[in-house]
């Protein structure tokens, strides 16, 4: 059975009133500092059968919930996390193998291409900072320039990647939810 947690500010000495909807109407006061915690991020609480408290599985939640998302944007090989939908493509593997066509002409991976494919680091999902667009832009990166042989062989890791993680429930290599 789930329990919704409906906090309201009543405004009795600038307290509010938790409001627990279940089998029962539960009411009871809470401080005001817990019913601003609860107004900025409702997701950190839990009804614990007889008050609103912390949920103590919040940050392994909130940690797991952004490793989830970057790994649905993102597919990450030895060169670095790279987009599935980089911009001005319709998927990563269209942008790769735009790349990968100039560099069977030029035979290298050369300077001229390599700001083509743009790499990120991969954020410490414990650190909310690092999960945003922001840390992500400012930890870009391109790949220094290499031979035939040495493309070769990250295209078709990038491959293998991508087709072992583009259709799967769970976007997170060897992650169990």
């Amino acid at each position: 059975m789930t329990n919704y947690i409906f906090i309201e500010n009543n405004k009795i000495n600038g307290a509010g009133q938790a409001r627990i909807l279940n089998d029962t109407v539960t009411n009871f006061e809470v401080t005001e500092e817990k019913y601003n915690e609860f107004i900025a991020n409702p997701d950190k609480f839990i009804w614990d059968g007889s008050d609103v408290v912390e949920n103590p599985d919040y940050e392994q939640e909130q940690t797991q919930a952004r490793t989830i998302e970057f790994y649905n944007n993102f597919v990450v090989t030895s060169w670095g996390a790279f987009r599935k939908t980089p911009k001005g493509y319709s998927s990563a593997v269209e942008a790769v193998n735009t790349v990968f066509n100039m560099v069977n002409v030029q035979k290298a991976f050369t300077e001229q291409l390599a700001p083509l494919l743009i790499f990120y680091e991969v954020p410490d999902f414990t650190k909310e900072e690092q999960c945003t667009e922001e840390w992500l832009v400012a930890n870009q990166k391109t790949h220094e320039p290499c031979d035939l042989a040495t493309f070769m062989q990250w295209y078709l890791e990038f491959q293998t990647v991508w087709a072992s993680t583009q259709y799967t429930d769970i976007p997170v290599p060897q992650m169990e939810l």
